[in-house]
């Protein structure tokens, strides 16, 4: 079949909560078909049924199969899959991985898989949500500066993360 029917049976699968089923769909197209909507619309139904661990399973396969095939837009929704969870460290992790690709693009290495891109908004407030909700307002604030080193423009999202870990942890001054 089409790719383009799978990835519709996949994002029907994500809007149905079958992720056993979107699963399976993927697996039916041999990996040389997979395209980056095909992969992120995966992840994503594994991170809406809080299959963080099976999300970053596959987001490390797809990583080291093809790197041409991770964008800005699937790390961000691995990123979300690790909040959704509450996994704050894995985000964290993650935007580090991303972050690291800044300085490093030119200098791959055989050891390690191939760079990822580089953090934009969205990671950064998903990060900063994560950290909000686990109370971690020092955390948020220092993504805040890293935002700034990296010349990542904050909005209005990424102020009201800020604010809710500040409120998460009753510290208003």
């Amino acid at each position: 079949a089409d790719i383009r029917v799978h990835n519709a049976v996949i994002s029907a699968c994500r809007r149905s909560t079958k992720w056993a089923e979107a699963l399976a769909c993927f697996e039916d197209v041999p990996a040389k078909d997979r395209t980056v909507v095909t992969a992120t619309t995966l992840l994503g139904c594994l991170g809406d049924a809080g299959l963080w661990q099976e999300a970053l399973h596959r987001f490390s396969l797809i990583r080291s199969d093809n790197a041409a095939n991770v964008d800005p837009y699937m790390c961000n929704t691995v990123l979300q899959a690790f909040k959704n969870s509450g996994k704050w460290q894995w985000c964290l992790w993650l935007l580090t991985e991303m972050s690291h690709s800044i300085s490093s693009n030119s200098l791959a290495s055989k050891s390690r898989p191939p760079s990822l891109p580089p953090p934009d908004t969205l990671s950064f407030n998903t990060v900063i949500g994560s950290a909000a909700e686990s109370g971690r307002w020092q955390l948020a604030f220092d993504l805040l500066r890293v935002m700034a080193l990296q010349k990542e423009r904050p909005n209005v999202r990424t102020f009201n993360a800020a604010i809710a870990a500040c409120a998460e942890a009753s510290e208003w001054q």
